[in-house]
């Protein structure tokens, strides 16, 4: 066979250059079951906004995947196919939980419009910018020169600790997740309005917490594939890949549920419905 795989195999293994993904089932029905959730959400969304308040907005969500063992792979797909996959995936996952974490942060400001709200509202947001940006720009030039971060063809130059910047990034990203969620607790709770109103609206926002402890599981994995999948990274990386998919869907849905209280109001009434 004239394919040269991307590493060579464990003794007694074979390559299968044409065989699926290991555990590709349990990836499209993860994929399935969470993209069927944040395109529901979408939908109750935009259907508040259209037909309820009349304002219009738009999620958007992009994934990668892989899970084939990396002697499974052929060289020429890994490098620079794949790398480059893994790059703009990197980029897409900080742009789009970017986008999210802006969206919430900018729909607080239009319903809790205190000025002493102000202050910690501008330093979440510059704060989110600043590491997200950054972490966009960590991944495209990871390496110098930049091709080295996809072709392994490239001896000279030098890349930063990957590992590092990861588990950082992971972790300000859980951070920046419990800021946002707990930013306007303390407001809900001194509003005029009555207890089972007060834990109706907590009930909305504490919806956040699920994307945090999705976050951290996240970090968790990262971590482990770090400290046990270099010598097979393509099949290794597959639950960092899930769990991050996973993690950007939460917080569209999360996102999502904070519109849709008139929906909710208009249908159920009760602690959902206007007034003090």
């Amino acid at each position: 066979d004239s394919i040269i795989p991307a590493a060579y195999p464990p003794p007694g293994i074979i390559p299968n250059f044409d065989g699926r993904a290991a555990k590709a089932e349990s990836v499209t029905i993860i994929t399935a079951i969470f993209l069927s959730i944040a395109i529901i959400a979408v939908g109750l969304r935009l259907y508040t906004r259209i037909h309820l308040v009349r304002l219009f907005g738009l999620d958007d969500l992009l994934d990668y995947g892989v899970g084939k063992h990396l002697w499974d792979v052929p060289l020429s797909t890994f490098s620079p196919k794949l790398l480059k996959v893994w790059m703009v995936g990197a980029v897409s996952y900080s742009a789009t939980m970017l986008a999210v974490k802006l969206s919430i942060l900018l729909l607080y400001r239009r319903i809790f419009p205190l000025e002493n709200f102000r202050i910690q509202w501008w330093l979440t947001v510059a704060v989110t910018i600043g590491y997200s940006v950054g972490g966009m720009c960590a991944s495209i030039f990871s390496c110098t020169p930049v091709a080295k971060s996809w072709d392994v063809t490239i001896s000279n130059g030098h890349c930063i600790n990957t590992g590092a910047f990861y588990i950082a990034n992971g972790i300000l990203n859980v951070i920046t997740d419990l800021v946002i969620l707990a930013l306007p607790i303390p407001i809900l709770w001194n509003l005029a309005l009555t207890k089972k109103k007060k834990i109706a609206l907590s009930i909305l926002f504490a919806a956040g917490s699920l994307t945090c402890v999705v976050s951290m599981i996240r970090v968790g994995f990262v971590v482990i594939f770090l400290k046990h999948g270099s010598t097979d990274p393509t099949y290794s990386i597959l639950p960092t890949v899930v769990w991050g998919f996973i993690e950007y869907n939460c917080a569209i849905v999360c996102s999502c549920a904070l519109t849709i209280r008139p929906l909710l109001q208009r249908y159920f009434g009760g602690i959902f419905a206007s007034g003090g």
